[in-house]
C-alpha cells in the first residue's frame, strides 16, 4: 500500500466498527509488526538466528489523550472473527538461552508510525516472583478484559507484560480462559526460571 493512500484507507476502514477483513489493510498491519520485531532485535542486540521465535502480543493502546483508540470487528475469510485496533501496544518477547528479552512500542496503524520504544532483558535466575492476573478494567462497567504477567526480580523491580486486553462487546465473545499463545509464554517463562535454579 502506498504511503499517500494509507492514511485515508485506514481512517475509512476504522470508521466502520465491523465488516469483512481487507487483505492489503492486514498486510500493512503485519508489515508494521515485522518492523517492530526488527527494532526489538536491534535494541536487544540479538540476531534472528540466535533464538527460536518471537512471541508477539498486541493490546489496544492510546498514546495521545486527544485521540481515542478505534476498533473494528473483522470477519476473516475462514469465517472467524477478530478484533483489530488502529493503535496498539506491541510486546515482542524473546526467550534466549539464559536471558529473557522484552520490547514494547506504540504502533499507529493509521500513519504506520512506531514510537515509545522500550527494550529490556534479565536473566531467568534473577526472577523471584511471577504473578498472572486476569481481570476487568472497571468492575462496575467493564470495557476490556485483561490478562497481565508481572515478573518480580531480585533487585525488587517488577516487569509488567500485558498479555491481553480485548474490548468486551455482545457480538464478540471468544470465551477463552487463556489462549494457546498466552499459555505458551507463561509456561515457557516458568520452565526457564525453574531450569535456571537446577543448573
Amino acid at each position: 500500500m502506498k504511503e499517500n493512500q494509507r492514511f485515508k484507507r485506514f481512517q475509512k476502514y476504522f470508521n466502520k466498527v465491523s465488516g469483512s477483513s481487507v487483505e492489503d489493510i492486514h498486510q500493512a498491519m503485519n508489515e508494521d509488526y515485522k518492523i517492530a520485531i526488527q527494532r526489538a532485535e536491534q535494541l536487544s542486540s540479538i540476531e534472528r538466528s540466535s533464538y527460536d521465535q518471537p512471541y508477539v502480543v498486541l493490546v489496544p493502546h492510546q498514546l495521545d489523550k486527544g485521540r481515542k483508540v478505534s476498533y473494528r470487528l473483522d470477519l476473516l475469510p475462514n469465517g472467524a472473527q477478530t478484533l483489530v485496533y488502529d493503535q496498539v501496544l506491541i510486546s515482542v518477547i524473546i526467550f534466549g538461552q539464559d536471558t529473557f528479552h522484552y520490547y514494547q512500542a506504540h504502533i499507529d496503524h493509521i500513519t504506520g508510525e512506531i514510537s515509545e520504544d522500550l527494550s529490556g532483558e534479565f536473566n531467568y535466575f534473577d526472577v523471584v516472583h511471577l504473578v498472572t492476573k486476569k481481570g476487568l478494567d472497571q468492575p462496575e462497567k467493564p470495557k476490556y478484559e485483561t490478562l497481565d504477567l508481572e515478573i518480580g526480580l531480585a533487585d525488587g523491580s517488577v516487569i509488567p507484560i500485558h498479555l491481553r486486553k480485548f474490548r468486551l462487546q455482545s457480538d464478540y465473545n471468544p470465551n477463552v480462559f487463556i489462549s494457546e499463545n498466552e499459555l505458551k509464554i507463561i509456561n515457557l517463562l516458568k520452565k526457564k526460571v525453574r531450569e535456571s535454579r537446577t543448573n
